[in-house]
């Protein structure tokens, strides 16, 4: 760390200061993703802003309802039938517009996000590396591109520790002489790689009862509960899943 001499803060003062860094080591390379990473990741995000798109979209629709005193039995509003019912609404005003409005906009992400869903199918079935991610019960190829994506290449990191610090799954480690303290998960993380091997977990222990991940899931749900689990088994499925990038093997369990 540098040290300032004083509270003058000028372009060549700064730029001496990095120079200085830099000279010394104190500044990490930063990785830059190859193309064709880059062009993967840009489909892969491209899809996960069609998701959140479409959830803001979705809950101004129910926003409607809620305010028109408008209730419904439909699991799926966003189905063929609850469509149907959402243009049938009698609903006066600025309401009926937007309405309208909001339920052409939703048609127009599903349409967009199948689209998506098929270019990532096609590049699923090119990519090794989703495949073998794939042999993971409740991770499907959707899954499996992100994850891929959002790593890139799994050589730059030395480690399955080092991996579990970007995607945000390792405690922060606080030490000052003999003593230790672990905190709380880092923040500062991959946040699409951490949100996906959540989900990918909670699918996974419903598929595979008798895995590592699994057992680990529901050994320490039962001391520390759900949320706590979630994030250890997310951390144990993303060191299993650092070896089977290095070593190129699929994922084996008792269940499978």
């Amino acid at each position: 760390m540098v040290i300032a001499e004083s509270k003058i803060k000028t372009d060549k003062l700064d730029a001496l200061s990095i120079a200085h860094c830099l000279r010394t080591g104190f500044i990490a390379k930063s990785w830059i993703p190859p193309k064709n990473i880059r062009e993967l990741r840009n489909i892969v995000r491209h899809r996960l802003a069609l998701r959140k798109e479409m959830a803001r979209t979705k809950n101004r629709v129910h926003s409607i309802l809620l305010r028109n005193g408008i209730k419904h039995e439909f699991t799926d509003l966003f189905g063929r039938r609850g469509m149907e019912f959402l243009s049938r609404l009698e609903i006066t005003g600025s309401d009926k517009y937007r309405l309208r409005s909001y339920l052409r906009i939703v048609e127009s992400l599903m349409e967009e996000k199948k689209r998506t869903d098929n270019k990532i199918a096609l590049l699923f079935k090119g990519s090794e590396e989703a495949m073998l991610l794939a042999s993971i019960k409740g991770i499907r190829y959707y899954s499996a591109m992100i994850i891929v994506s959002e790593i890139g290449d799994i050589r730059r990191f030395p480690n399955p520790k080092k991996l579990c610090n970007y995607a945000g799954l390792a405690p922060r480690t606080i030490r000052s002489g003999s003593h230790v303290y672990h905190g709380r998960i880092l923040r500062e993380c991959n946040q699409n790689l951490k949100w996906i091997l959540n989900q990918c977990v909670h699918s996974h222990i419903r598929f595979c009862k008798e895995s590592w991940i699994t057992r680990l899931y529901y050994r320490i749900a039962k001391k520390k509960g759900k949320n706590k689990a979630t994030v250890a088994a997310s951390r144990k499925m993303l060191t299993i899943i650092w070896h089977m990038l290095m070593k190129g093997e699929e994922f084996k369990c008792k269940c499978q």
